[in-house]
């Protein structure tokens, strides 16, 4: 765990051999960060939000899609809201590694169940049709371009991430990061998509991913932004979070200046719970001249 006020830790705290260098599979905090990656390629006129899969994939070309699929957009994909039948699964689950192509053109022919941009269900299948089309829009391994945009400026020596071999992200997972390089992305949101004198990503981008665009849903029942979740802290302070199996967890409050971040191996504990129960309020007592027991980044 890592509680951070801006780029100053307060306190870190690991256990079972972990330490601040440990990088642990963080999971669908993966989707949270792939977002980020969209809005950098937003920010570089290789995308837009409102760009329809018909106009970014070649297999949206295929007659046996769904009329409506050809018109998701990359906003219905960041916000959870493609209209596929969710329940309609293509994945293996036995397999590792990102969906091939074969895979994805499955994931593509699902029945729709509502129009795009109408209705919240949590699709991890849909997130690899984001990743696809972040990987065509920016003609080059994304996970170099992850690598060189994102990763290197902000010194999170800890990424890693599984990709294709023409590095192609496998968006929705398998991603490891160490729990100071979680709480980096959440640093990067406080800084409105600033890094030191750098900018990493539009401002306006980082505003819209972390505003509310829908109410959300299962399963953690919170609203929802750009494959970022919205809530609130048990003072109503406005909050935005990414959560992965396990509990991982990078917990941002921009009203206290506050990112804190949990990686954990086998953890099932409510850890937005936890951070609400104990450590904001922990952290609410601690003087403003608190020392500092590392940095992540800039003031």
């Amino acid at each position: 765990m890592v509680v951070a006020r801006g780029g100053c830790v307060l306190f870190e705290h690991y256990r079972g051999g972990a330490t601040a260098d440990t990088r642990f599979p963080v999971y669908s905090v993966a989707k949270s960060v792939l977002a980020i990656l969209v809005g950098v390629a937003i920010d570089h006129g290789a995308l837009r939000l409102d760009e329809t899969l018909a106009e970014m994939l070649p297999e949206a070309a295929d007659a046996r899609l769904d009329p409506g699929a050809r018109a998701v957009t990359v906003r219905d994909l960041l916000t959870m809201t493609s209209g596929f039948d969710v329940s309609a699964v293509v994945g293996d689950p036995t397999k590792s590694g990102p969906p091939t192509r074969a895979d994805l053109r499955k994931i593509l022919r699902r029945p729709m169940k509502t129009p795009p941009g109408d209705h919240f269900a949590y699709d991890g299948e849909s997130v690899e049709l984001l990743s696809l089309a972040l990987s065509l829009a920016i003609r080059q391994s994304a996970l170099r371009f992850a690598r060189r945009a994102l990763f290197a400026p902000l010194g999170m020596s800890s990424a890693a991430w599984s990709a294709t071999a023409d590095g192609r992200l496998f968006g929705e997972t398998d991603l490891f990061l160490s729990a100071r390089d979680l709480a980096k992305l959440g640093l990067l949101l406080l800084r409105h998509g600033r890094w030191a004198d750098a900018r990493i990503v539009a401002p306006a981008f980082v505003a819209d991913a972390t505003a509310r665009h829908n109410a959300g849903g299962p399963p953690l029942d919170s609203a929802y932004g750009y494959l970022w979740w919205i809530g609130k802290t048990k003072t109503r302070l406005d909050a935005v979070f990414a959560a992965g199996s396990g509990g991982q967890l990078v917990y941002v409050v921009p009203q206290s200046n506050l990112v804190v971040s949990v990686a954990a191996q086998s953890s099932h504990d409510d850890n937005v719970g936890l951070v609400n129960d104990l450590i904001l309020p922990a952290e609410a007592d601690a003087p403003s001249s608190a020392p500092c027991v590392a940095r992540l980044g800039p003031e």
